[in-house]
This record gives C-alpha cells, structure tokens and sequence, in this order.
C-alpha cells in the first residue's frame, strides 16, 4: 500500500482524526490535497494523476476544474457530487465534504463529521490544506466558514449501494 510519510501529529484534538492533513504545494492545488487526504496518497502523486486526466503539465499553475474534481476523486474509489451544494448550517453538511472557502484562485478545505464508537458526540472538524499557521490547519469552529458551498464526498461502494 502506497502510505504517504506523515510528519508528527499537529491537531488540536484529544483524538486521532480519521483523516490527516495534506499541505498543498501552491496556490493552485488545494482541491488536489484534499483529495490526497481522503485517499490517503500523497499531494504529487493525485498532482500526477489530475495532470494526466485533464492533460495538463504536471508542474503547471492550474487549478483542478469543478469536473475534474470527482473524476480524482473515482480514481480512488470515492464518490464525490458532481455539483456544488448550498449548506447554511453545519447539520446541512454530509460527513465528509470538500468546501469550497474561497474562489480565485479556489480555496478548498476538507470537512469531517467524526463519529465514535464508545459513545461520544460526534465532532465536526475542518482540514485547511493552506500555507497558514499550524492552530489554524486543522479547525474546530465550522460554523465561521457556514454558508458555504460544498461537495459531498463517500466511498463509492458505499454510493453504489443504494443502487443494489
């Protein structure tokens, strides 16, 4: 399996989250980091990938395109909405959804709704793959960034089967 090296923990949780940040490379890939976080890959090798689906070159300043965006992510076996949604509240949000914070160039972040099996509440969570200070990679406040614009993100078997 293709495990990405991973710097020591750098999260303000009293929990390890399923999830680990990614940094983007610059700032034009932070869709592309996400991603790389939820596929557990590392941020050149779905820069490889985004390059050769959408022929582009590999080093290029170009920012992945909103249809690009769920074809990476079916590379990897996850199921990404293949259209922006509105949420206004954080109860809007799915458990895993990459919001949009900002456009030109595109800003994402990555939203996770963690749940737990001895019975805590569930806590909502937002990965900020951006070039900022580390108490602002991973953030705790989702409310601060609502209403905000998002797509849906599973795992494609579990998509597929409602259609079983």
């Amino acid at each position: 399996m293709n495990i990405p090296p991973r710097s020591p923990a750098s999260h303000p949780f009293d929990f390890e989250p399923t999830f680990h940040r990614v940094a983007q490379t610059n700032q034009w890939n932070s869709s592309i980091a996400c991603i790389a976080s939820v596929a557990n890959k590392s941020i050149d090798e779905v820069r490889l990938v985004a390059a050769k689906q959408s022929k582009r070159p590999a080093n290029g300043r170009w920012s992945v395109t909103g249809k690009l965006i769920p074809e990476l992510f079916d590379h990897y076996d996850w199921w990404a909405a293949s259209r922006y949604r509105t949420a206004n509240a954080v109860n809007d949000l799915p458990d895993l959804a990459l919001i949009l914070l900002s456009k030109k160039p595109d800003h994402f972040a990555l939203f996770h709704r963690q749940t737990f099996q001895d019975g805590k509440l569930p806590v909502c969570y937002l990965i900020n793959p951006a070039d900022v200070p580390v108490d602002q990679q991973y953030v705790l406040d989702v409310d601060a960034v609502m209403p905000c614009q998002y797509l849906s993100i599973c795992l494609m078997s579990e998509y597929m089967k409602d259609f079983w």
